[in-house]
């Protein structure tokens, strides 16, 4: 495989927080957020991500992107998460 064919997982990002690693009460917190997905799908599309993908279930929550600048979106996700969450 040519080292140039994996740029694209450079830019590919999985934030999550599942079961077996994070408290019930803050995947709670996360996991709550669904009356605001329309608010959060909106602000997903705002951070320029070429694709995203946002996952809730009882046991994990999970955010899949794809972008030009996987650490700045990782960035903004963060932000953008703790802003709507209150969670710093």
């Amino acid at each position: 495989m040519a080292a140039g064919s994996l740029a694209p997982l450079d830019r590919l990002r999985l934030l999550g927080l599942s079961q077996s690693r994070v408290p019930a009460e803050l995947r709670d917190v996360f996991y709550q957020l669904e009356p605001q997905l329309p608010g959060l799908l909106a602000a997903l599309a705002d951070l320029e991500f070429e694709e995203a993908m946002a996952v809730a279930t009882c046991e994990r929550v999970e955010f899949l992107t794809l972008g030009k600048d996987g650490e700045a979106i990782e960035a903004a996700l963060l932000d953008m998460l703790s802003r709507i969450s209150g969670v710093p």
